[in-house]
């Protein structure tokens, strides 16, 4: 598990609207994809300590691999969260702590940075015959996987699908866990 900074965005923020409605997205409750274009990674590494506390999945941009300092990082921001992540969920076999919620599943280009799920040609021109949750992601693990092969399979000379990966989403609750702002 690792986790990501980012910008907070959905129902309420600016933007949202216009957003919404281009995407389809008008019906999410919240939005807790991990796309960098609406929600943007707000940790770069400069530092000593952020270099100690940073993890790396392939080609992705630096991760922090443990909640303490990622809650430590995001207390010293504006609009920011953290929200837990994992890479291509198959190959993860650790406990998830009780602090963090199941949100869904996002699919993130080969660059590890745009949701092909909310912003790719949005939901009426994107990928047929979606099934978004409440929180702009998939519920199903299997539903992500067949979306990915679908991806690679029917847009190979788009880098974006070609290398595209499956990635779970976690909310962090502050009430199970003291250690949170």
């Amino acid at each position: 598990m690792q986790y990501k900074i980012i910008k907070k965005f959905g129902p309420g923020s600016d933007g949202w609207s216009e957003y919404a409605a281009w995407a389809g997205m008008q019906a999410c409750s919240d939005f807790y994809s991990i796309d960098h274009m609406q929600r943007t990674e707000l940790f770069s590494p400069v530092t000593d300590e952020d270099w100690g506390n940073c993890t790396f999945t392939d080609d992705s941009r630096p991760l922090i691999g443990n909640l303490a300092y990622a809650n430590k990082v995001c207390s010293r921001l504006e609009s920011a969260e953290v929200v837990g992540v994992i890479k291509d969920p198959k190959t993860e076999n650790g406990i998830i702590p009780d602090c963090h919620i199941l949100m869904g599943y996002d699919i993130l280009d080969g660059y590890d940075d745009i949701s092909l799920l909310t912003n790719w040609g949005g939901l009426k021109e994107g990928i047929k015959n979606l099934k978004i949750n409440s929180h702009g992601l998939v519920d199903d693990l299997e539903h992500a996987y067949q979306l990915e092969h679908m991806l690679r399979s029917e847009f190979p000379e788009d880098g974006h699908a070609q290398a595209c990966n499956v990635w779970t989403v976690f909310k962090i609750v502050a009430s199970t866990n003291p250690i949170l702002p």
